[in-house]
């Protein structure tokens, strides 16, 4: 909050900073929130049930609106919209279910609590079932996105599964699945980071019947946004543009020629602004609006993955860790600061103790226990 409030003051952009810094703040909250107060595992496996039936709910309708969109022509609603895309030289329409994302990012987390359910001592037939099934739509939806921090829950997951065969029967029978699909996913987040900054279009060549590669033959709107954005870091290392005008800058930092050929186009009136990734935060806040992250984001890191005395080695703080190593990655092209599940996630795994374990996967039979 302070590398914001001091890159806000040298950039001199004043009141129009705090936009930003209220999103930080109240992500900040969430964390601190859930850090703060430490879950005993009935509370956290209460959560987690709460979670996925909250997921389920969400989920079925932004599904049924989806349906409703794209195959029956019924008027856009906040749970969908329809949109285009280019692929080659063909458009197809697409949705997206609560933003983009949104629907998959539920699912995700869903599957991501139903890991929590598993470690209680009075984990029933009922909840291995529902991991089960959370799992199963995990691995369906993951080659449809390889965006916010599902590298890092699949990862997790993948670990998880190779030290689960007393505990989790069911992890340990999708265990070939998760890794490869942690293989798989480690690539595509990849390769989208590169066609994201180095697009190239793929063509059918009529005369010669083959495929040929053009790169950068249309700039996909990440590009054009992306180097917009390493321009204004350029322009001001130090401090940025400032936060909060990233929008009002892009049209200084790209030519007409640049949004025109964007897909989808960028018009003249910019409501873009990548605020939460790392081409983001360094237009808007430069060396000390990164300097800002990378300490609380290293510290959060540090404080998941430190060994403590007599703990095991996957437990529920570890593999949180795992899943934020695969959000700072994501950050490249996607939201990093201010998905509210996210970081209630991280307070979770920040505020389980030794005393409160919720996946005790090195000891099966012993269950959580208190010390």
């Amino acid at each position: 909050i302070a590398a914001l409030v001091i890159s806000s003051i040298f950039t001199g952009v004043g009141a129009r900073a705090f936009p930003d810094i209220l999103r930080t703040v109240y992500s900040i909250c969430v964390f601190l929130l859930f850090a703060h107060f430490r879950l005993s595992p009935s509370e956290t496996v209460a959560l987690a049930r709460s979670w996925v039936v909250v997921a389920l709910l969400i989920s079925v309708a932004g599904f049924l609106s989806f349906l409703g969109v794209t195959l029956f022509g019924m008027p856009q609603n906040p749970l969908a919209y329809a949109n285009s895309a280019n692929l080659g030289e063909q458009a197809v329409r697409v949705s997206s279910t609560l933003g983009s994302n949104t629907l998959i990012l539920y699912i995700q987390t869903a599957a991501m609590f139903c890991v929590l359910l598993i470690g209680s001592s009075s984990s029933s037939v009922l909840q291995r079932r529902l991991l089960q099934y959370a799992l199963m739509a995990l691995l369906l939806v993951s080659p449809f996105t390889i965006s916010r921090g599902i590298i890092g829950l699949v990862l997790s997951l993948a670990l998880f599964g190779y030290v689960s065969r007393d505990r989790v029967p069911a992890l340990w029978r999708a265990k070939r699945a998760l890794a490869c699909a942690a293989g798989l996913l480690v690539a595509g987040g990849a390769l989208a980071t590169i066609w994201a900054v180095f697009p190239a279009e793929v063509r059918l060549d009529g005369d010669r019947e083959r495929f040929r590669v053009e790169v950068n033959a249309q700039k996909n709107a990440y590009y054009v946004l992306h180097t917009a954005a390493l321009r204004m870091f350029l322009a001001n290392p130090l401090a940025g543009v400032g936060p909060g005008e990233f929008g009002r800058n892009v049209r200084g930092f790209t030519t007409s020629g640049e949004r025109e050929s964007a897909w989808p186009p960028i018009g003249e009136s910019i409501d873009y602004d990548p605020h939460s990734a790392w081409f983001g935060w360094a237009a808007k806040g430069g060396i000390i609006g990164l300097a800002g992250w990378l300490i609380l984001y290293g510290w959060i890191l540090g404080q998941l993955i430190r060994r403590r005395p007599s703990e095991d080695l996957f437990n529920v703080r570890r593999l949180t860790g795992i899943a934020l190593v695969g959000i700072l990655l994501n950050g490249l092209h996607v939201e990093i600061s201010h998905l509210k599940f996210i970081w209630a996630f991280l307070g979770i795994g920040m505020g389980a103790s030794q005393s409160q374990e919720v996946l005790a996967i090195s000891n099966p039979g012993a269950g959580c226990q208190k010390r």
